[in-house]
């Protein structure tokens, strides 16, 4: 999508009025108010895409606003969150993880509303991001004093109407008597000939929708079936290794699920399949449900951070066991399990050990 298009689509899909963006007189760069980011979030894309915003839960909390977390600005608030454009169906479409930050030196009004000038400005960027608007030069009117001041805004004005031409006058119109063409000679009789005619071309055969082959039922069972034993495929699994169209995924799934051949494990975005007559898996290594998943995390993490080990520490920890940023990341990707957050706590521990 080019800038024009862009331009397009911010008054006529987003519907959002021309005074809520501009242009900044002394960088060139495009700015938005957060009340505009905030329309634009909500909605649909012209595609039909939908941003996935992160909940309270979602939020990492890498510093707090403590003097002793702070920076070279001193006590610093600094939130990070993952935003995600899916499709209706939920297929992953574009993930970015954007970071909001306040401290002495970019927020004005004091520390005393820190948190929230924090959140907007990962709202902005993770938005922006996600929707590739700063890969044009967008940015939120939250990043900066100075977007904001409408001293600093280039004026848009419209182009001059082009002074019409003068018409000049229709020639006269001319007369004339037009020649009668020569009468054509007649033509000899044609004489029927005792050749037969040619065959008419024929078009030829179309392909059938038996000649076609999909996917069915039997197709998933052999690909778990050679998958080995106890193996776990997602949607995109199953469609990518049978060519079975994402529309059809359901129909065929659903009714092997009924059936007990298939069962489902995870949820959401980190739904998986296996055979149930598959050889079952440690329960201590399989994907945790929401609430399990908010229960242990919550009192592991707490317990951590009691030992004096940093939001940023935590992070790298679950980096290093699950391979994700953070841990909800991990949930939502099904790559969190018991055994892996007892990891976690245990490579904790050992950090500060004496």
């Amino acid at each position: 999508m080019d800038r024009d298009t862009l331009f397009k689509h911010l008054g006529e899909h987003y519907k959002v009025p021309r005074s809520d963006w501009w242009q900044h007189k002394q960088s060139g760069k495009w700015v938005l108010t957060h009340a505009a980011v905030q329309k634009i979030a909500y909605q649909k894309t012209p595609e039909g895409y939908i941003i996935t915003l992160p909940g309270r839960a979602d939020i990492d909390w890498l510093k707090k606003g403590v003097v002793g977390e702070g920076g070279i600005h001193g006590a610093e608030i600094v939130i990070g969150a993952e935003f995600q454009l899916v499709t209706e169906d939920g297929e992953l479409v574009r993930k970015v993880y954007a970071i909001g930050e306040a401290n002495g030196s970019n927020v004005s009004k004091g520390m005393s509303h820190g948190w929230a000038m924090a959140w907007k400005r990962m709202f902005d960027r993770g938005v922006l991001d996600v929707l590739a608007f700063a890969s044009h030069g967008f940015y939120s009117a939250e990043e900066a004093e100075t977007f904001s001041n409408p001293a600093n805004r280039v004026a848009s004005r419209k182009a001059p109407a082009a002074a019409k031409a003068p018409v000049a006058p229709a020639p006269p119109i001319a007369v004339t008597v037009a020649r009668q063409s020569p009468r054509p000679e007649p033509r000899p009789p044609i004489v029927p000939s005792n050749r037969p005619a040619p065959p008419m071309p024929t078009a030829p055969p179309r392909m059938t929708s038996a000649a076609v082959m999909r996917p069915d039922r039997d197709s998933i069972i052999s690909l778990f079936a050679s998958s080995g034993d106890g193996a776990q495929l997602s949607r995109g699994d199953i469609c990518e290794s049978t060519g079975l169209p994402t529309m059809d995924f359901l129909p065929l799934v659903n009714p092997l699920l009924e059936d007990g051949i298939l069962v489902r494990v995870g949820e959401k975005r980190g739904t998986k399949y296996q055979m149930a007559s598959s050889p079952k898996h440690d329960q201590n290594d399989s994907a945790l449900t929401k609430d399990h998943y908010n229960d242990l995390w919550r009192d592991a993490s707490e317990k951590l951070r009691k030992m004096g080990i940093t939001q940023m520490d935590i992070a790298r920890i679950v980096h290093s066991v699950t391979g994700h940023e953070s841990a909800i990341s991990a949930f939502k990707s099904g790559d969190m399990s018991i055994n892996k957050i007892e990891k976690i706590f245990v490579m904790g521990q050992q950090s500060v050990a004496p």
